[in-house]
C-alpha cells in the first residue's frame, strides 16, 4: 500500500529506510570487530544500500511537496 501512494505513508517508509540502514550499520560494526561475524558483510550489510536507496527518493519526494 505504501509504495502505491508514498506521500500518504511517508513516516512508515522513513521508518523502514532508517531501520534498514541502522541494522546494516550494526552488522557492519560487528563484522569489523569480530571475524566470526564476517559473513554479515555478505548477508546483512547490503541492507545499508537498501535503506539508502529508499531514503533518497523519500528526500526528493519531500522537496517536491514543499
Amino acid at each position: 500500500m505504501a509504495i502505491k501512494n508514498p506521500s500518504k505513508h511517508v513516516s512508515f517508509l522513513w521508518f523502514v529506510a532508517i531501520s534498514s540502514f541502522t541494522h546494516g550499520g550494526v552488522m557492519l560494526y560487528h563484522a569489523a570487530l569480530n571475524t566470526i561475524h564476517i559473513s554479515h558483510l555478505i548477508g546483512d550489510v547490503w541492507i545499508l544500500a537498501g535503506g539508502l536507496s529508499l531514503a533518497i527518493p523519500l528526500w526528493q519526494l519531500k522537496k517536491y511537496q514543499d
